[in-house]
């Protein structure tokens, strides 16, 4: 979505994402309607920020595990690894630290 600042992107994205409701009308995905449907509809949808901000106290699959279940998913440690190996990305991450 395109629009300037103030034109309401972001309360439409939470509008799908069930996060608010609508003080008005409704909000539909795929002709569904999103608020006595939550569950159904925000697995039609993904949202992915300008800006991903990761939990740097969190390993690769910590971050994946947590942001799964709040997306309702629940995954097994092997499928999690599984996920972030076909994305070419590694479960724990090894921080250099540079001497002084």
């Amino acid at each position: 979505m395109l629009g300037q600042n103030g034109a309401g992107k972001t309360t439409t994205i939470n509008l799908f994402l069930g996060l608010i409701k609508p003080t008005s009308g409704e909000v539909l995905v795929n002709g569904i309607p999103v608020t006595p449907n939550h569950n159904k509809t925000t697995k039609m949808i993904a949202y992915i920020p300008e800006v991903v901000q990761l939990y740097g106290n969190l390993s690769g699959i910590d971050n994946l595990n947590f942001f799964s279940r709040l997306a309702g998913f629940k995954y097994s440690k092997t499928d999690l690894s599984n996920l972030l190996s076909k994305a070419g990305l590694q479960e724990t991450v090894h921080q250099n630290k540079l001497s002084s």
